[in-house]
């Protein structure tokens, strides 16, 4: 099944391409993310975690639903978008 994959920044920069057409070989995001990985090895030490879940250093958007499984299900044409999640923070409180 052929998705749309948007890489931000580094993922890529480790790419050499921010939009790519990613034909992929089964029907979920661990699918692509394991195939992203082999056809593109810097990929997998920035995308995945000792576990080989994903870091929490990014977030993945299927057709503009944010998800973290790597289970969630995608369809022919899907918009797959992998960008850097936004962390941190120094824990103080505002206000009173």
């Amino acid at each position: 099944m052929e998705v749309k994959l948007k890489l931000m920044q580094p993922l890529s920069g480790l790419v050499g391409a921010k939009d790519l057409s990613f034909e992929v070989t089964g029907d979920t995001l661990g699918d692509l993310v394991e195939q992203l990985c082999r056809e593109h090895g810097p990929v997998a030490g920035e995308l995945l975690d000792q576990e080989g879940g994903l870091d929490l250093a990014y977030a993945v958007s299927i057709d503009g639903a944010l998800t973290r499984s790597l289970n969630a299900n995608l369809r022919d044409g899907a918009e797959v978008l992998i960008f850097a999640s936004i962390v941190g923070g120094t824990g103080i409180q505002l206000g009173g």
